[in-house]
């Protein structure tokens, strides 16, 4: 595929988040909730799967990067609705 007509795509679906959120028609704790779970569940699996440590080491700064990334995500969806 054309890596410029990839860009156009994903930028033409990043456009449209707004759209998809009034269409859905959830509060906006609802959507950040199960737009963090999935991916989380996915991730851990893939942990259990591998046999690898999690959050191994220094896990503070993502500990506090995560718990950033999922005000900003709420605040987000909250700014649609």
């Amino acid at each position: 595929m054309n890596p410029h007509f990839e860009v156009l795509l994903a930028a033409t679906i990043w456009g449209l988040t707004g759209i998809f959120i009034k269409i859905l028609n959830l509060p906006p704790t609802t959507l950040s909730f199960f737009r963090s779970v999935v991916p989380t569940i996915i991730v851990f699996g893939y942990f259990i799967f591998r046999r690898r440590k999690f959050l191994a080491g220094k896990n503070k700064p993502i500990l506090i990067a995560s718990f950033l990334n999922g005000i900003r995500l709420l605040l987000y969806y909250n700014g649609f609705t």
